[in-house]
């Protein structure tokens, strides 16, 4: 094939009316192409299993033929950008081969070259992660340090890129960061001798994890990086016990930077940027700080209760100190960190938290976005009241101011119903209370028909604990108004 696509020479003594030179550039493209699509056409075809493996060796076997040529076409300073696309292309058809790492060692190294060509950049990023993404490439250790310094390179590219905005850039370099980190975290960690390259490279993907501007209104690139995280650490905690302290002083500090890096980063823009967001762009925005809830509750498993006290010494210093003007927005991600552990860890036995109920009502909740957070943070230490049921009186008047306005009516609800349903037995003395401004929301109809259905259940749960001969009365006040809106519905036609 390759030599049917060499242009033919015309011969101008023997054959005076011969054409002339036919276009070198169409037949490389011609070729190119074709050299692509036979790996795509193995792929997509049936055909028995034995006959599949026969065949796959045979092109397997053909690789060495076509690597030379496309490393020449690669390099030569007469290749189009065109050729040198169709090259890139070639070469990711190939690696679906399960060609290996080790035979597209030079090809793959050649590739990063492409990446100062902004109008190669794309394809060569697609090519370099499917390169050093199949699994099989951890029988290369070596070609992967290889690649190491050359990933380690496009350091400053990066910084330049995230300085000026450039979004596609940083996309880019964060995808071949992530690929070689996370594909292979196990055997690059092992390899003690370089661990300071992994450990560079750890970084430059917390850069990526903490690229400034909001997602993903300003930048789309640090969500790639959120299982990378998980990656790491389930592999630092599966080694034995004393190779895992060694990993764990060198990235225990790492993982203190991370969650500053995603409560930074869970922070929402100031109110009048965030009401010109769209309401896709606002949802997105939820389910990003959903992954990083997820993250940071995943983290709590390394740095445990240090974490905690980290994050309350923080928001003490926030909240105690008139020296500090904080934005409610640094109150609010401290607390979401706290709210994204309390939420699925037992806290219990955190030392923190008597303190954190203390410092809450000093939380000026004028704020909506910060209110509904403070309001969720509550909700999640409900089972925690339940065994403190002395703290209940500092909280609880919060939750029933929250209670009052219609824009918090989800996370105040669903707070008070958690604590009536955790903390029923105590809730005695605050009984009349909670009922007096319940029944009075519900008669100002400031909730959705859905909230005061939870409303009501928030009240069963606080009147099944009252002694029998106060129920009654209880409830009569509480239907009442209900059986008398029935009977007037039910008089209409």
């Amino acid at each position: 094939m390759v030599r049917a696509f060499q242009p033919q020479k015309p011969d101008s003594e023997d054959n005076p009316g011969a054409k002339p030179y036919q276009d070198p550039h169409a037949h490389c493209l011609a070729l190119l192409e074709l050299l692509t699509v036979l790996p795509e056409e193995f792929q997509s075809s049936r055909l028995a299993q034995a006959r599949r493996a026969q065949l796959r060796e045979a092109l397997a076997g053909e690789w060495a033929v076509v690597c030379g040529m496309l490393r020449q076409l690669l390099q030569s300073q007469d290749s189009s950008v065109q050729v040198k696309e169709k090259v890139l292309r070639c070469l990711s058809s190939w690696v679906g081969l399960n060609v290996s790492l080790g035979e597209t060692q030079e090809l793959v190294q050649d590739c990063f070259t492409a990446l100062s060509d902004p109008e190669l950049f794309d394809t060569a990023v697609e090519t370099i992660v499917t390169a050093i993404s199949q699994p099989d490439c951890q029988r290369f250790i070596n070609v992967l340090l290889s690649l190491m310094p050359l990933v380690l390179g496009l350091y400053d590219q990066l910084k330049t890129a995230a300085q000026d905005g450039n979004m596609e850039t940083t996309h880019g370099i964060c995808r071949i960061a992530v690929a070689l980190g996370e594909t292979h975290s196990r055997v690059l960690l092992e390899q003690l001798d370089h661990w300071q390259e992994y450990l560079a490279l750890v970084n430059m993907i917390l850069f990526c994890t903490g690229i400034p501007g909001h997602y993903p209104v300003n930048e789309t690139t640090s969500s790639l990086t959120l299982t990378f995280w998980y990656t790491l650490q389930d592999d630092i905690l599966s080694f034995e016990e004393d190779k895992q302290a060694v990993y764990l002083q060198v990235y225990k500090p790492v993982y203190f930077q991370l969650v500053d890096v995603l409560l930074l980063k869970s922070q929402y823009p100031s109110q009048e940027e965030y009401a010109s967001w769209s309401s896709d762009d606002k949802e997105q925005f939820r389910i990003y700080r959903v992954d990083i809830s997820d993250t940071l509750m995943y983290v709590y498993e390394m740095l445990g209760a240090e974490l905690l006290s980290n994050l309350y010494d923080r928001l003490g210093r926030l909240l105690m100190d008139p020296q500090e003007s904080a934005a409610w927005q640094d109150t609010e991600a401290l607390l979401f960190g706290f709210q994204s552990i309390a939420e699925t860890i037992d806290v219990n036995y955190s030392d923190v938290i008597p303190g954190l109920i203390g410092l809450i009502p000093r939380i000026n909740i004028s704020n909506v976005m910060l209110a509904d957070t403070v309001m969720y943070t509550i909700g999640s230490l409900a089972e925690w009241l339940a065994d403190h049921p002395v703290m209940l009186g500092g909280i609880l008047p919060m939750v029933l101011r929250g209670l009052v306005k219609p824009e918090l009516s989800v996370s105040s609800i669903s707070t008070l119903k958690r604590i009536c349903r955790e903390c029923r037995q105590d809730l005695a003395p605050y009984a009349q209370d909670i009922l007096t401004v319940s029944q009075d929301v519900l008669v100002k109809e400031i909730h959705e028909s859905s909230q005061c259905m939870w409303l009501m259940q928030a009240l069963g749960f606080l009147l099944s604990a009252l002694p029998a001969e106060e129920v009654l009365g209880r409830l009569h006040s509480l239907i009442t108004p209900h059986i008398q809106q029935l009977d007037s519905l039910a008089l209409q036609e």
